[in-house]
């Protein structure tokens, strides 16, 4: 969707290319229950494993997941940290979020692997350790 603003007021027009996108998405989930099923395994591995390696996800009950940094200053010298292991996540600051709620975004597909999953939760974990932001 493209975002148009007018005269300082919002407005969200679909455009034909997001609109089909949109349509072929909704055709691919009915026909294809399995997919549903596998990202949600996938994110109930990922909430699982955050848990057991102390990480803090948050309330969060969807396929897209806070990773919590708390430290507005730090945020994205731990996303850069992280990318540089091979990951990329997207930082989310205040005004998007509530000052000192600062976090990263990780969105869960059913493309992901097992392994692809762990990479993450090991790649993640190690930084915010090193970081002092998730308990040992």
């Amino acid at each position: 969707m493209r975002r148009v603003v007018v005269t300082g007021i919002g407005a969200v027009t679909p455009i034909g290319s997001g609109a089909s996108g949109l349509l072929a998405g909704l055709r691919i989930a009915s026909s294809e229950p399995q997919l549903r099923a596998k990202l949600w395994s996938n994110v109930a591995y990922l909430r699982r494993r955050f848990a057991e390696e102390g990480v803090d996800i948050g309330k969060s009950n969807s396929q897209v997941m806070p990773v919590m940094v708390n430290d507005d200053s730090r945020v994205l010298q731990v996303a850069e940290k992280i990318q540089d292991r091979g990951l990329f996540l997207n930082p989310v600051t205040y005004p998007a979020v509530p000052k000192h709620k600062s976090r990263l975004r990780i969105s869960v597909s059913a493309a992901h692997s097992e392994q692809d999953l762990e990479q993450a939760v090991q790649t993640i974990a190690g930084v915010l350790r090193e970081e002092g932001i998730c308990r040992e």
